[in-house]
């Protein structure tokens, strides 16, 4: 490659980093609608195979499925979910005011206070309220969410074709291989991620009810919905239901704290592997700090793209870097992604 050109391309690159950081809650967002649509297009074509449909005929199916899973269970559990939730909510409340009242004048209640002020270079203050926020911000992002998603999933190759015309003719054909090979890594760790959410919510569900601690049903969805987040949705999860098993006792929590162990060694031993055989295996260092910098950067919602993302930047390294300019095959190393 001359100099010339290997000038172009790092100008090409350099504005393209420049474009896409301007609009990052952009891509985003368009980030997650691809999620959306990867798993609808998935599920129909499977309903495809299974019974015969037309693709789009399917993909209508699938989504008044959808609805109708989702409208089903807010009218089934919706009002006791309600109830439980503002119970649960003022539970916390009530523990935090009493950890606060009984050790407002220890040193680490006052190094901890310092920390959260602002006073120490450590402050993790700011990050609290992005961790926190539990919407894509507002109403109107998460309908052009859906929307979006949908018209993907309706017409997937229309955009596809528009990716791949920006591809010189001689590459056009290995670009539509790696956005084939993007699809199924996706679709199929959002399929692993839905079941590992459901597995956790309905496990953590039934062993709370049987064992008498208080608000099951609460917990449980919220330990099912941070299944999403890896590593750190099981801490954040375990972290209310032990407060609600203190106020029954100090046998409970021991109960609690094995309860949500033994669900996701069940997840992470049994279930996890069966799913995602054909997707991703990811360091968890490599996840962690994806999630990390993106819910640094973009709150809540760049802590749920961060791996499926991460996932799709070390794809493209390996095909794009190790494959095709070094010539290596990315089986002979020991990490990165399986299919």
């Amino acid at each position: 490659m001359s100099a010339t050109a290997l000038l172009g391309w790092a100008l090409f690159l350099a504005a393209a980093v420049a474009l896409l950081w301007a609009l990052s809650d952009v891509v985003l967002l368009v980030f997650a609608a691809i999620l959306l649509a990867v798993l609808l297009r998935g599920a129909a074509q499977l309903l495809v195979r299974l019974v015969g449909l037309p693709i789009n005929l399917s993909l209508a199916v699938v989504v008044i499925l959808a609805l109708v899973i989702l409208f089903g269970s807010t009218w089934l559990f919706g009002p006791r979910f309600v109830s439980e939730g503002q119970q649960l909510v003022k539970e916390i409340y009530n523990y935090v005011g009493q950890v606060r009242s009984h050790y407002a004048h220890s040193f680490w209640f006052e190094a901890l206070r310092g920390m959260t002020s602002g006073q120490s270079g450590l402050s993790i203050a700011p990050l609290a309220p992005k961790l926190l926020t539990v919407t894509f911000g507002t109403t109107g992002g998460l309908l052009l969410l859906i929307a979006t998603a949908l018209y993907l999933a309706v017409s997937p190759r229309l955009y596809v074709r528009g990716a791949i015309l920006l591809v010189p003719p001689k590459r056009r054909r290995r670009a539509e291989e790696i956005l084939k090979l993007l699809a199924h890594v996706l679709r199929y760790w959002m399929l692993g991620q839905l079941i590992d959410m459901a597995v956790v919510g309905v496990l953590a569900t039934l062993g709370l009810a049987l064992l008498g601690i208080p608000l099951p049903l609460a917990l449980g969805t919220l330990a099912g919905l941070l299944t999403f987040v890896p590593y750190l949705g099981a801490i954040l999860a375990g972290i209310p239901a032990v407060i609600v098993a203190s106020t029954v006792g100090p046998a409970s929590i021991l109960w609690v704290v094995l309860l949500y162990t033994g669900c996701h060694v069940v997840e992470g031993y049994l279930v996890a592997p069966l799913v995602t055989r054909r997707t991703v295996r990811l360091p968890p260092a490599v996840t962690l700090l994806a999630m990390v910098i993106l819910g640094e950067l973009y709150g809540f919602l760049g802590v749920l793209v961060a791996t499926p993302l991460a996932a799709v930047i070390i794809l493209l390294v390996q095909e794009l870097y190790v494959r095709d300019i070094l010539g290596t095959s990315p089986e002979d190393t020991d990490g990165g992604l399986g299919a």
